[in-house]
């Protein structure tokens, strides 16, 4: 493994006036550092077998004078410092497609725990109405991100090469907010499922609140980290959603529930006729720039 990281370390020039490699090893080996001089060094983690079943990929940098090794800037390492954003070689389509893997997951995992709490209860009208609200509003989550949001992140990405490594760090904290969200919603789910005619309080009031306020939020960092557009609409959003628990606390958990839907829904509705007229527009320009033949 020595001669094979060394030998890379020689063949690849630019690796070598970088000063990073990305190195694909099994968790629980070793993890190998290439400096800028081509030398290697192969650093053994005992323990690392109890704590990763995976292989991993592992960037490492060169450290760069005056930085000190915070994660939240550069991927540290003990012993190597950090990476600059700047060196980071991200391809958009997968970076985009690996952060949205985790939404996915996180709203399938919600559908399940909705599932798994109304199978322990009997299946009456008030139950079934209860599950069918935690599936929309799952739904709704879901709505605000991938039907506004998805396809504009990758965009933004793919159009900014300078500023790709900048934008893949904050995308990859800023998605900690949207996937918390979606799992604290979850937990709204099963309160409503399990008490849908019982009014709520104190920590069951704060669930229901926390977890769309914290999507939405989520949403806005987004907005106005990555995607540089108009988020006053959902932060707005966000503030009606706690607004609406904090007043309606004396209704019952599923028709507040339902009333958190509605906002969220009516957001998603607004946005999504918002996005298809800015499809339509170019077109309705072109087509009034023809000039009709005599």
């Amino acid at each position: 493994m020595r001669a094979v990281a060394a030998r890379a370390a020689h063949e690849d020039v630019d690796l070598r006036r970088r000063g990073d490699e990305e190195v694909a090893g099994v968790a629980g080996v070793a993890i190998v550092d290439v400096d800028v001089d081509g030398d290697s060094r192969i650093h053994r983690q005992h323990r690392a077998r109890e704590l990763l079943h995976a292989p991993v990929q592992v960037r490492v940098a060169r450290p760069h004078r005056g930085q000190h090794p915070y994660p939240l800037a550069g991927h540290a390492l003990p012993g190597l410092g950090r990476s600059h954003p700047r060196d980071w070689n991200l391809e958009p389509s997968h970076f985009v497609e690996r952060l949205e893997l985790f939404l996915i997951i996180a709203l399938g995992e919600s559908i399940v725990e909705a599932g798994a709490t109304a199978s322990r209860l009997s299946p009456t009208l008030l139950t079934l109405t209860a599950v069918l609200v935690a599936m929309l509003m799952t739904a709704a989550l879901w709505w605000l991100y991938f039907d506004t949001h998805a396809g504009r992140t990758f965009e933004r990405l793919r159009g900014a090469a300078d500023e790709r490594g900048r934008l893949g760090r904050d995308l990859s904290y800023l998605y900690v907010l949207l996937v918390g969200g979606i799992i604290v919603a979850a937990v709204g789910n099963e309160l409503v499922i399990a008490h849908p005619s019982r009014r709520l309080g104190g920590a069951e009031l704060v669930a229901l609140a926390v977890g769309p306020v914290l999507y939405l939020l989520g949403s806005v960092v987004l907005k106005v980290r990555v995607l540089r557009v108009p988020w006053e609409r959902r932060f707005i959003a966000a503030v009606l959603v706690a607004v609406a628990v904090a007043v309606g606390s004396s209704l019952p958990g599923l028709a507040l529930w339902a009333v958190v839907l509605g906002i969220l829904g009516g957001l998603a509705t607004v946005e999504a006729f918002e996005t298809r007229q800015e499809a339509i527009a170019p077109a309705r320009l072109s087509e009034s720039a023809v000039v009709p033949e005599p």
